[in-house]
């Protein structure tokens, strides 16, 4: 279970940075568009690949520890307030470039 945690944490910390980096460096969006037709199917194309390779790594690593289903309600909590500064700095981002 960790190794899901452990995707989903680099897979929320990913979003902001490149949505972030998307808009402030146009070649990088530019990018996203011509390799996946629009800029947020690159970034969820390579999101997906992101989540799958940690997940897997993750796991590899993992497998020689026990479980320790006590943990998880750590994790999930502490991913729940990830997500929540995640979602919290993009709309801040978004609207202080709004306000210029």
């Amino acid at each position: 279970m960790k190794k899901y945690f452990i995707a989903a944490i680099v897979s929320i910390i990913y979003i902001p940075l490149i949505t972030i980096a998307a808009e402030l460096y146009a070649p990088l969006k530019d990018f996203l568009k011509s390799v996946f037709w629009h800029h947020w199917l690159g970034k969820s194309v390579i999101l997906i690949i992101l989540f799958i390779a940690v997940a897997f790594i993750s796991g590899a690593s993992l497998a020689k520890y026990e479980e320790d289903n006590n943990k998880d309600g750590k994790f999930l909590i502490g991913t729940l307030w990830l997500a929540t500064f995640s979602a919290l700095t993009v709309v801040l981002f978004f609207m202080i470039e709004y306000m210029k």
